[in-house]
């Protein structure tokens, strides 16, 4: 018999994880499936693992607002999480006149977008700081909110967050096709099967949904949409996992 599920997210990467998280503060059926044995083999295992401060964006723009929205995240993300953020900080160095202008020029930027903790140290200070740092060295901007972090620790507690608040996961579920057919998207897999409805004509942070109860403290709810609000198309789609077919 096919399985049913309002949401099916496909890939369980960092993005697809951490999208099953969220939807899993709401009361909606979700299922996540993800071709590998086990969630973060993609993309995801070669992350930088590096929690940007922000600075080298320019402000207004698109990236800036990222990193500046995404250190609020981490803070939340460390305390409902359990999740370690090193927060060693960062150094752009400069070994030049060129590059001392630049770093002042960097450091401006980056007080422009709010960015705290930004100091221009000498060159005594800099191989204080790494001692192992080309002995040339004339100076260097240190930006102290920069992190580093273990990408496996956090989709896994993505995954881990989400399954406890009811998500489905399957793993070893490679997509083998889509397509669509009589209203519907065809999903092929090589697992078992599972039918769905999709949420349709609705603002993306899917507005009146009854929150459902935490798993692993998830406090509140944030928008999935800050500023545009898209229309979902009106279609339905259908999950066929190994050699059956189901509606998602």
């Amino acid at each position: 018999m096919p399985r049913s599920t309002d949401v099916l997210i496909i890939g369980g990467g960092i993005a697809g994880t951490s999208i099953a998280r969220e939807l899993s503060r709401y009361a909606l059926d979700v299922m996540l499936i993800e071709k590998e044995s086990d969630v973060g083999w993609g993309q995801t295992k070669a992350s930088y693992a590096i929690c940007h401060p922000g600075a080298r964006w320019a402000q207004g723009t698109l990236a800036q607002r990222m990193m500046a929205e995404s250190h609020q995240v981490w803070d939340r993300l460390v305390e409902e999480l359990d999740l370690e953020l090193a927060r060693i900080g960062e150094l752009v160095l400069a070994f030049n006149e060129i590059d001392l202008q630049y770093i002042q020029a960097l450091k401006q930027q980056g007080e422009k977008n709010g960015i705290k903790g930004l100091e221009i140290i000498d060159r005594s200070e800099t191989r204080r700081l790494e001692p192992h740092v080309n002995p040339a060295v004339l100076a260097a901007l240190h930006m102290s909110t920069a992190g580093v972090f273990n990408p496996f620790e956090l989709v896994f507690a993505f995954s881990e967050n989400a399954r406890a608040n009811g998500v489905t996961l399957f793993t070893g579920s490679e997509v083998k096709g889509i397509r669509a057919e009589k209203g519907a998207f065809i999903v092929e897999t090589q697992a078992e099967h599972a039918t769905s409805p999709l949420l349709r004509g609705q603002p993306a942070e899917f507005p009146g949904l009854p929150l459902r109860s935490p798993g692993r403290q998830v406090r509140r709810i944030q928008p999935l949409a800050a500023e545009q609000r898209a229309e979902l198309p009106r279609l339905r789609a259908r999950l066929r996992l190994g050699h059956s077919s189901a509606r998602v």
